[in-house]
């Protein structure tokens, strides 16, 4: 029989495990369904993180170019980048503040279609890093985190060989954030996810 009840809030349970799948091959390590949150598409997943993380007067650190979208819900943008479209890691460094809450990543890049090189995240995350250890002995267990959220709607779109590196195996406040519109041609569906690192 058709069923046209609620499903539980995270998602279906079949779909969540079939994610848990996809998103550990992709993040090169294990992500269990339960780390796994189905969401209204991409948009849908920015918004939860948002709501769940963000408080009033928060900010969030992204590079330029950027998402369209995603200049309504910034408080703080880093400068341009140089002409290979490379975060200015030194200006992200400096952007952060008691306030800052986490660092808005989209690789491959819309508009730019920058693919972030491994050595480039892994400069990001060492900064969220060196931040969360810098909290955590300042203010113990009243530490809020600096979150590396990872936007990656574009992510099966690397040609001629490209390979869009992982940020789970990064750092443990890594956040993944992504949909099936594109990939898929599901826009109309509506098919997102965020995945929290384990």
């Amino acid at each position: 029989p058709l069923g046209l009840g609620y499903c539980p809030n995270a998602g279906i349970p079949a779909v969540r495990e079939a994610i848990a799948g996809y998103l550990s091959g992709q993040q090169a390590m294990a992500v269990p369904a339960d780390h796994i949150v189905m969401t209204v598409g991409a948009a849908g997943a920015l918004v939860s993180f948002f709501r769940a993380v963000i408080e009033p007067g928060d900010e969030v650190v992204c590079p330029a170019p950027y998402f369209v979208e995603f200049g309504g819900v910034l408080k703080a943008i880093a400068a341009k980048p140089d002409e290979g479209f490379r975060p200015d890691f030194e200006a992200m460094a400096a952007a952060v503040t008691p306030k800052t809450r986490a660092f808005l990543i989209n690789s491959p890049n819309n508009p730019t279609g920058c693919i972030y090189a491994e050595e480039d995240l892994k400069r990001l995350a060492a900064i969220v890093n060196e931040v969360n250890a810098r909290r955590a002995a300042e203010l113990g267990d009243a530490a809020r985190p600096l979150y590396l959220l990872s936007d990656e709607p574009y992510r099966a779109f690397a040609y001629d060989g490209a390979v869009v590196p992982p940020v789970m195996p990064l750092t443990p406040y890594a956040v993944v954030l992504g949909s099936f519109s594109k990939t898929l041609s599901l826009a109309g569906e509506r098919i997102g996810y965020v995945a929290v690192n384990p």
